[in-house]
């Protein structure tokens, strides 16, 4: 179960990259909120994140650590998620990759 303060990729449709990581800022009910930690996508985007369905990071077998202004990351593990009708879900860039946040 995700929680605020975890980076995640936000419903089905962005998709699963290092610029479309975003961190949970707060819930309402079923809805999780949250913002886009890439400069380059908070330049293009500046409306609030808002779904029901979230997806971990780490589920996707990813590390992301931010530090100094960037955010690295890097493929750990074979990734376990899943879209809402179970079919896989898969990182979709090449890694390790570190953007500006």
């Amino acid at each position: 179960m995700p929680k605020i303060g975890d980076l995640v990729i936000f419903g089905e449709t962005d998709a699963p990259e290092a610029h479309c990581i975003g961190k949970i800022t707060h819930t309402d009910g079923a809805m999780w909120h949250g913002k886009y930690l890439s400069k380059r996508t908070r330049e293009r985007y500046t409306g609030g994140l808002c779904d029901t369905m979230v997806t971990l990071v780490s589920d996707f077998g990813i590390s992301a650590v931010a530090s100094g202004g960037k955010l690295s990351v890097k493929s750990v593990g074979a990734s376990v998620a899943r879209y809402a009708d179970q079919a896989p879900r898969k990182w979709q860039e090449t890694l390790p990759r570190t953007i500006s946040i």
